[in-house]
């Protein structure tokens, strides 16, 4: 083993001998294998022979990674039907992402799962016309874009996955939104169960071993075959001839003949010397010379001469008789309607001989006018019996010298309409109009006036009676149809002239949208990039990220990114906080700079006026915003949303950057505002009922949190007793018969007031009605003993005064009996006061009504009535006996004056007051009750008074029991005897209140963090990185999202490039001015059809200094103030395909009339951009389809030193055959064969734009004679006035080429003061073949 080489024994090199790199190239002799049939490296393992055959590039991927694709093949696979390997199956967008489906690889015999594409390739759509299939081609997808294919980041593979099929995502661009797509038009099925056209793709990745064994595309081998490899210096040492005697040779050059070519023989001078060569005979030489006539000859015609006829020619008379009208007397008036037939009478006589003699004895004679043009009428003609050629329009001025001429006849028209959608006007005949299509008509009466005047009668619609019109330009008419009362029409009076119409220059700039056609386009596709080191921060901190160790591999650029935190979002009382900052810093050139992303700010509460915080703004140190060597990318963040004055629950204010796609929470995104819910009491007025009623119960709203309706129910107050006393008994009672206090004496008591229940119901719905107890009845004292005592005042109800004594004065009872009850709830009655008799012995109130209250008809409370009073007793009998006087006793309550019960309640009767005897007054009656059915009594009457040295005065009733059901109420219900006054009826009073949530003003969002991306390259910095958190929410608010920073190192793969398709020629014209400066708009003008080198197209301006930077642009070139020429065509390369001749083909183009070309061109100088050329630049022309091709002029010379643009005019002489239509023009370079061994990027010219000047054309107008005359073009002296065309005369100007002359050619003799040079050349007829001595060897390539 050599002692260089590993010294362990088992490495396979070693092994086998085969010490070789891969991409070595080994000859090796023909053997017997060879002659066998085998291939030539049969014997040679990982070999291959070098036949110039397309390999796989995964097959041989140490091969391709050294000789790529210098020798042919593909660095991309085009794929059009499904069932291809690596076929589009299937497209589907799932979580607004995209995902392709390919079909496995079945050839890859590489690896068992046979995936078609590594992760990381690229897809464009081809350059063909239609290249989407089924999906949209104004969607998501274009031709210009390349789309990568990666790993799928969500599990789609039990949703899309298929047999034999591989997933990718789809790398789209970030400004396309997939949410805003119709899912349907990507959601395809290629494959024969599906009805979708597959698309015309390209797939393509650039080298890296790493994708082994999915490598893409293919490669060829070198083919050697026929070849000798050689070294690519001198052959025999230094100073001896190099291969091929080139200057520069290189490895991997290819070329040399196995003979010596016809063209060596000659052009080299290696092999024939021609001497000088005399010319002799000069007066012998004869050449055709071509020759074309220019110039115009002017020439007129007329005045007619008068010829005077000897005698007038045979002809004969026809008489006609006839008879004048004689009531057409109006002839012979002032105003005549035929002035050739005045003054005829009846008469009958002889033809008479009549000799015409003139004056002098003279001959008569006429005169005919003449005129050059073509008449609208061909019947018109000069009239009247005057000298010369017709009566004239008046007899001064220019008058004199205008013609009458006979009109038309006038047709009557019907109508006149205007069509807006045709824009046609229609005019419609009465009868036959006798026109045709093309004449010009004239309308006159149409009003309004754009239906009046000339027009020319079209096409369309064209009838006997009827026919069309088009508006005159400007005036499209305003109503739908004419008015007037007489509208005629007749054939227009006037005549044709031609008439000069200059033509525009054309001027074909190369612009921005000129493309040469015929050129393949070449994609650059850019090498992977690789990341070198990476780190991702997303919680608050600060550090520094170091530039990666060189071990990790070559760093080319930096990417940093910054997404700074959202701010917090607010609520109704409380302030969102701003959020934090992304800061980082680096050191460029020795300086050290940092870089700020700004957080969102808060939101503002909705008591604070609810605004959405500020968007993060962006702090960047202007140094580098300009250095060149920066990219970057600024985002403000977004401000949040502003809270709204009212919350509804669903109406939070959204923070800044969200949106249907970006959820709240994302990374910057600001913190939702939102509003508190709070509470609110509502206290409705308390309702007061006297009256029985219903009320219904309020229905709750979504927002009531509790409810309280409190209810009082007041029995009917019980009577009071008498308010009067008599017999000698005195008394007052102010206030009687409500009030409880005050009064004096021996009056009746105190009626009871009635009971008052208070309680709460919670209840949501339901109908509440009450029966109302009545007022108790008061007592009455009317029937005195005697009229002793008394009580001051009169009865309030009555006003009889209370001395009155209605019932009498004497013994016995009250007159009026007892007191009667009142009726309460559900009909019961209370109790009545009982009689009083003889004296001051008084009836005593009855009691008061119980008040019931029902919840949809069911009783669930009851307030019972009041007490009656007591009457008053005692004094005077009336019968001679006298008591004391003794006053009423007062209504007292129950014993138990409340029952709470789930049961049903009821209602029962108050008991009545028993009747007194001999100066005793009655006892009060009972209130009426409620309680428990059948148990419950109801409130017990007084006891009537004992007479005669007893109490005289009748006791007071006592108050109905009261009851509610619990069931019904909220909590215990309150009983007092603070119900209806004495005597006043029961009451109900409800009081609606509840407590409702409801939403405050809604906070402002928080706004969002700025984002800012910083790529650079060439600098090598470590990354210090500060990170804050997001702004933290007020209140109910949410907090802002949080920030990233991220830094990543990274290097770059080498690139590769793949051929396109080829180009079509585009470009624009423009109309220019007199002097051919380009104004107006861009029109289609695609004339820059091929050249003949790759290199011969459009390009941008350069710098304008040296010889390869490019010509420089803009105001440096003449009539380009407009700057419409933004790129020039350049002249450069080999032209090989085409013997050195660059050539750019131009048109086609019709010259017909066109009288100059300018050329704007510039050459190089080696120091304006481009290299100085030793050859002119030449302008050739074909016609047509035919190839014959035709020098026209050199546009610059090859001795021009003049560094600038310049315009090149070159006049075409008219009568030139370049004069045509189809004409193609051919702009050549001959660089072939002297200089084509000089450098390909050598010897430029430019050429900017192409400028074509046009003759005037003739176009035919028709000029109107308006009043039915001509004018003349003859004074009275013979001289020549107005137009060319008139009555007297007609002058014309005619050039050679419209006299349709032709000259032949001419013979031109040479003579000896001419000297011709001359050259001599030899020419080889045949290669001549090397005979040389050489091993027959195959060459092979070292492949694995």
């Amino acid at each position: 083993m050599a002692s260089y080489r590993s010294p362990y024994a088992n490495y396979i090199s070693d092994k086998t001998g085969n010490h070789a790199p891969v991409g070595s190239i080994l000859p090796v002799f023909a053997d017997l294998n060879l002659t066998a049939g085998n291939s030539p490296e049969y014997t040679y393992p990982q070999h291959l022979y070098c036949n110039g055959a397309e390999l796989n590039i995964r097959d041989y991927p140490e091969l391709y990674s050294i000789i790529k694709n210098t020798y042919g093949g593909a660095a991309a696979v085009a794929k059009t039907q499904a069932s291809q390997p690596g076929g589009l199956r299937r497209s589907n967008i799932y979580n607004n992402k995209l995902f392709f489906n390919f079909y496995y690889d079945s050839t890859n015999d590489k690896v068992n799962v046979k995936r078609p594409y590594p992760f990381g390739a690229v897809f464009r759509f081809a350059s063909s016309a239609s290249p989407f299939g089924s999906f949209p081609s104004a969607g998501i997808f274009n031709q210009n874009t390349f789309y990568q294919l990666k790993q799928p980041t969500e599990n789609v593979e039990g949703l899309f996955g298929q047999t034999n099929e591989f997933i990718y995502e789809i790398v789209l661009p970030e400004t396309i939104d997939l949410g805003a797509v119709v899912q349907s038009e990507y959601n395809l099925n290629f494959t024969n169960l599906g009805s979708d056209t597959h698309p015309d793709i390209i797939v393509q990745k650039s080298f890296t071993l790493q994708d082994y064994p999915y490598n893409i595309g293919t490669f060829n081998l070198p083919d050697y075959r026929q070849r000798k490899i050689l070294g690519f210096g001198n052959v025999n040492g230094a100073g001896t001839s190099t291969p091929e005697n080139a200057v520069n040779n290189f490895v991997g050059q290819t070329g040399g003949q196995w003979y010596i070519p016809k063209n060596t023989l000659v052009d080299s001078g290696e092999f024939f010397v021609i001497g000088d060569v005399k010319t002799t005979g000069y007066n012998n030489i004869v050449a055709d010379i071509s020759a074309y006539i220019t110039g115009t000859v002017k020439y007129q015609i007329g005045p007619m001469e008068d010829f005077t006829f000897p005698f007038p020619p045979a002809h004969s008379h026809r008489i006609l008789s006839v008879e004048v009208d004689q009531t057409k007397l109006s002839e012979q008036g002032a105003v005549e309607v035929d002035k050739f037939a005045v003054n005829y009478i009846d008469s009958r006589a002889n033809i008479n001989l009549f000799e015409p003699n003139g004056s002098a004895g003279g001959a008569l004679g006429h005169a005919h006018g003449l005129i050059g043009i073509p008449l609208q009428n061909s019947l018109t003609a000069t009239y009247g019996n005057s000298n010369g050629i017709g009566d004239r329009v008046g007899t001064t001025g220019g008058q004199q010298y205008q013609y009458l001429v006979s009109e038309s006849a006038t047709v009557n028209v019907t109508s006149v309409t205007y069509d807006s959608a045709s824009g046609f006007i229609t005019i419609n005949t009465d009868g036959a109009h006798n026109l045709s299509v093309g004449d010009i008509v004239t309308v006159d009466g149409a009003s309004p006036s754009e239906y009046s005047g000339n027009f020319t009668i079209i096409p369309d619609g064209f009838g006997n009676t009827s026919f069309n019109v088009l508006p005159r330009e400007g005036e499209t008419p305003s109503q739908n149809s004419a008015s007037g009362g007489f509208i005629t029409v007749k054939l227009a009076n006037g005549y044709f002239v031609d008439q000069e119409v200059v033509v525009p220059p054309r001027a074909y700039v190369v612009d921005n949208n000129t493309l040469v056609g015929g050129k393949q386009i070449v994609f650059d596709i850019p090498g992977n990039a690789i990341t070198v080191k990476e780190e991702t921060f997303t919680t608050p901190l600060a550090t520094i990220v170091t530039v990666p160790d060189a071990s990790l591999g070559e760093v080319t650029g930096t990417t940093i990114t910054m997404q700074a935190p959202g701010g917090g979002g607010a609520d109704s009382d409380t302030d969102g906080q701003d959020a934090g900052y992304c800061e980082i810093g680096i050191t460029v050139d020795g300086t050290f700079y940092t870089i700020r992303a700004e957080g969102g700010r808060g939101g503002n509460s909705g008591a604070n006026g609810s605004g959405g915080g500020a968007g993060g703004t962006l702090i960047v140190p202007s140094a580098l915003a300009n250095d060149p060597r920066f990219n970057i990318s600024e985002t403000p963040g977004n401000a949040g949303g502003n809270g709204a004055t009212q919350g509804t629950g669903s109406n939070d204010s959204v923070g800044g950057g969200v949106t249907g796609t970006t959820p709240a929470g994302s990374l910057t995104t600001g913190g939702s505002g939102t509003a508190q819910i709070k509470q609110q009491s509502n206290v409705n007025p308390q309702e007061v009922f006297t009256t029985n009623g219903t009320w219904n119960i309020p229905t709750p709203n979504g927002n009531e949190v509790s409810r309280t309706i409190t209810v009082e129910i007041s029995g009917g107050g019980g009577g009071a007793g008498n308010a009067n006393s008599g017999s000698n008994c005195s008394s007052t009672w102010p206030g009687w018969p409500t009030s409880t206090s005050g009064k004096t004496g021996a009056n009746g008591g105190y009626g009871g007031r009635g009971s008052l229940l208070i309680g709460t119901l919670t209840q949501n719905s339901g109908t509440l009605n009450w029966e109302l107890g009545q007022g108790g009845n008061n007592g009455f004292n009317t029937r005195q003993g005697n009229t002793s005592g008394g009580t001051p005042g009169s009865d309030p109800f009555t006003g009889i005064l209370w001395d009155s004594w209605p019932g009498g004065i004497g013994n016995g009872t009250e007159p009026g009996g007892s007191t009667a009850g009142v009726s309460g709830a559900s009909g019961c009655v209370s109790g009545s006061g009982g009689r009083g008799a003889w004296g001051n012995g008084a009836t005593a109130g009855s009691g008061g009504g119980v008040t019931g209250l029902f919840l949809d008809g069911v009783c669930i409370a009851g307030a019972g009535g009041g007490g009656g009073g007591g009457g008053s007793g005692g004094g005077y009998n009336g019968s001679g006996t006298t008591d004391g006087c003794y006053p009423g006793g007062d209504a007292s309550g129950p014993a138990q004056a409340l029952i709470a019960t789930s049961g049903v309640l009821d209602f029962a009767n108050g008991g009545s007051g028993s009747g007194g005897g001999c100066t005793a007054g009655g006892g009060g009656g009972g209130g009426s009750a409620c309680g428990i059915v059948n148990v419950t009594p109801g409130g017990i009457g007084g006891q009537a008074g004992v007479g005669h040295n007893g109490n005289g005065g009748g006791t007071g009733g006592k108050r109905g029991i009261s009851a509610y059901r619990t069931t019904y109420w909220d909590g215990a219900v309150s009983e007092s005897a603070n119900g209806a006054l004495p005597s006043e009826g029961g009451y109900v009073k409800i009081q609606y209140s509840n407590v409702e949530t409801y939403y405050d003003a809604v906070g402002g969002a928080g706004g969002q963090g700025a984002s800012i991306t910083i790529t650079f390259a060439e600098i090598s910095t470590p990354v210090t990185v500060a990170l804050q958190s997001g702004g933290q929410g007020g209140g109910d608010g949410t907090t802002g999202a949080g920030g990233r920073i991220y830094v990543r190192y990274f290097g770059q793969e080498q690139g590769t490039q793949v051929p396109g398709d080829t180009t079509v020629p585009t470009g624009k014209y423009y109309e220019c001015d007199s002097d051919g400066n380009p104004i107006g708009a861009a029109l289609d003008g695609a004339v820059w059809l091929s050249s003949t080198d790759p290199n011969i197209k459009q390009r941008g301006f350069g710098t304008g200094t040296g010889s390869i930077a490019g010509f420089v642009g803009g105001n440096a070139i003449p009539n380009n103030t407009n700057n419409k020429i933004t790129q020039y065509i350049e002249y450069t390369g080999a032209a090989s395909t085409a013997s050195g001749k660059r050539q750019l083909e131009v048109g086609q183009f019709n010259l017909s009339d066109a009288n100059k070309i300018r050329f704007t061109v510039i050459r190089g100088s080696g120091q304006n951009g481009g290299e100085n050329p030793d050859q002119a630049l030449n302008v050739f022309y074909k016609k047509g389809a035919s190839n014959n091709v035709t020098l026209f002029s050199q546009i610059l010379l090859a001795a021009d030193n003049n560094p600038s643009w310049q315009n090149v005019e070159l006049d075409i002489a008219e009568g030139d055959a370049m004069r045509a239509n189809n004409v193609t023009l051919i702009l050549e370079q001959d660089r072939g064969p002297v200089y084509t061994t000089a450098p390909a990027s050598d010897d430029n010219y430019g050429l900017g734009a192409i400028t074509f000047f046009y003759e005037p054309t003739l176009v035919s107008t028709f000029i109107s004679t308006g009043g039915a005359s001509l004018q003349g073009n003859v004074d009275e002296g013979g001289n020549e006035i107005n137009s060319d065309d008139g009555i007297d005369q007609v002058r014309r100007e005619i050039s050679a080429v419209g006299a349709a002359l032709t000259v032949t050619d001419g013979n031109f003799t040479m003579s000896s003061s001419t000297p011709i040079t001359t050259t001599a050349s030899v020419s080889a007829e045949n290669d001549i073949p090397l005979i040389t001595k050489y091993h027959r060897v195959k060459y092979l390539i070292k492949a694995l």
